[in-house]
């Protein structure tokens, strides 16, 4: 039997361990473009052309109640206020208890979270962009 515990899932941005995660899906990548593009020809011949952008996203939800907030929110002023890139830093996940693992080198928060407060408490969504994203789409081993 295989087991996956989301506690172990781990996330660390600019050196700053992510902690705090709301419920449901709280860490998702999305690539800014696919590797690949297709064109069909009158004929019915196919053409791939090969996408050299390997760019993309990774949204964090993290309870509003998170310190992590705190954090992200100091790094996001220090890249505002600094002329060279102050907020770019290293990002990355890992499933400790598997053999999932995502980096890049290059990654910063590309604007603050949207905010709202209701009669209970809410959630933060961080957008970090990446320039190079490294991903191997692990498992998780028996028990």
């Amino acid at each position: 039997m295989k087991t996956y515990d989301p506690k172990l899932v781990h996330c660390t941005f600019a050196g700053h361990f992510v902690d705090g995660y709301a419920d449901g899906t709280f860490l998702a990548f999305s690539k800014a473009a696919p590797p690949f593009s297709t064109k069909v020809g009158v004929g019915g011949n196919v053409v791939r052309t090969r996408n050299h952008n390997r760019s993309g996203t990774l949204t964090i939800t993290l309870m509003q109640t998170s310190e992590s907030n705190d954090r992200l929110t100091e790094i996001h002023a220090q890249d505002l206020a600094a002329p060279n890139g102050a907020g770019v830093g290293s990002l990355t996940v890992q499933d400790i208890a598997g053999t999932s693992l995502f980096s890049a080198a290059k990654a910063w928060i590309e604007n603050d979270p949207d905010a709202g407060f209701d009669m209970e408490a809410g959630t933060r969504e961080w957008v970090i962009g990446y320039e190079l994203l490294a991903a191997t789409h692990g498992s998780n081993p028996d028990a």
